[in-house]
């Protein structure tokens, strides 16, 4: 009995020596390096500037005319500025209000940037903005697409950002000359908005 019990101790003794001396290697084989510098998040920051440079357009006791004669009016010119750092891409809407009493396709309309040739012939608003729901304007109708583009960043100096991208537009819009006399004492009101999003 008392060779077993021996035996035993002399058997658990050398289990506990290899715990001790696997720890031991373990510990002396381990290497823990620390980073010396510091992790930087920049975080930029995302805007649109609009900016009138003209009075909206208000054709009072307007009629149906040509497009020559819609050209030959003052247009609605607005530009559009990146005014942070992160670059975008907008999508600039026409939006008809629900209180328009006049059809949109008695509506023709004639965009164009400037420095870009003035166009000769009007177009008729035609493509429908499926993001309607997401702009929240009140008394909003329908949202058509007149244009799509990208905007560059700007440059960072300081707390103030310079160089964004921009864009002006210019806009006309009249009655077709095709409408008949059911335009007769009807209106037409919309707003143009821009919906933009960061790109990477």
């Amino acid at each position: 009995m008392k060779l077993r019990y021996k035996i035993s101790l002399l058997v658990i003794g050398l289990m506990l020596i290899g715990c001790l001396y696997v720890t031991q290697s373990y510990a002396l084989w381990i290497m823990t390096e620390s980073q010396t510098g510091e992790n930087e998040v920049n975080v930029g920051c995302f805007s649109i500037g609009f900016t009138e440079s003209s009075p909206s357009i208000n054709l009072t006791n307007t009629y149906p005319t040509t497009d020559v004669a819609g050209l030959n009016g003052n247009p609605y010119t607005f530009t559009i500025t990146n005014t942070c750092t992160i670059k975008n891409k907008y999508t600039l809407t026409l939006n008809t209000l629900k209180t328009n009493t006049l059809g949109v396709g008695n509506i023709k309309y004639a965009l164009y940037k400037t420095g870009e040739e003035k166009p000769t012939v009007g177009q008729e608003l035609k493509v429908i903005n499926p993001e309607t729901k997401n702009l929240k304007i009140d008394n909003l109708d329908t949202s058509y697409i007149l244009d799509t583009g990208v905007l560059s960043g700007g440059t960072k100096v300081g707390e103030s950002i310079t160089n964004g991208g921009e864009t002006t537009y210019n806009l006309y819009l009249w009655i077709s000359d095709e409408a008949g006399n059911e335009v007769e004492g009807q209106n037409f009101e919309a707003s143009i908005n821009v919906i933009g999003s960061a790109i990477e």
